[in-house]
C-alpha cells in the first residue's frame, strides 16, 4: 500500500471495529445515491406520497455531507449543505406546515 493511501486509511473516522474504512465510504456513497434517486422519483410522480421525497432527500444529503467531510471534498460538502437547506424547506412546506 502506498504511503498516501495508508495515511488516508489511518485518518478516516468512519472506521468501525472489524470493518474496512472504504466499506463505510461505499455505504455512504451508495445510500446517498439511492435515497436521492428515490426522493426524485417520489417527487416526479406528483402523487399522494410525493411529499415524502423530501425525507429521502434529507437522508441523501446527510450521507453526502458525511462522505464529503470524510473524503475532504469541500465542494461536495457545501453543495449538499445547500441541498439540505432546500430539503428542510420542502419538509416544512409539504409535511409540517399547518394548513
Amino acid at each position: 500500500m502506498d504511503p498516501q493511501h495508508k495515511k488516508f486509511m489511518n485518518n478516516t473516522r468512519l472506521k468501525a471495529p472489524g470493518t474496512h474504512p472504504m466499506a463505510n465510504l461505499n455505504f455512504l456513497q451508495w445510500t446517498g445515491a439511492a435515497t436521492g434517486v428515490a426522493g426524485t422519483l417520489l417527487l416526479a410522480v406528483h402523487g399522494p406520497w410525493s411529499k415524502f421525497g423530501f425525507l429521502f432527500y434529507l437522508a441523501s444529503n446527510a450521507c453526502w455531507i458525511r462522505f464529503g467531510v470524510a473524503t475532504k471534498t469541500p465542494g461536495l460538502t457545501v453543495q449538499n449543505l445547500a441541498f439540505l437547506a432546500s430539503s428542510l424547506l420542502g419538509v416544512w412546506f409539504w409535511i409540517l406546515k399547518p394548513a
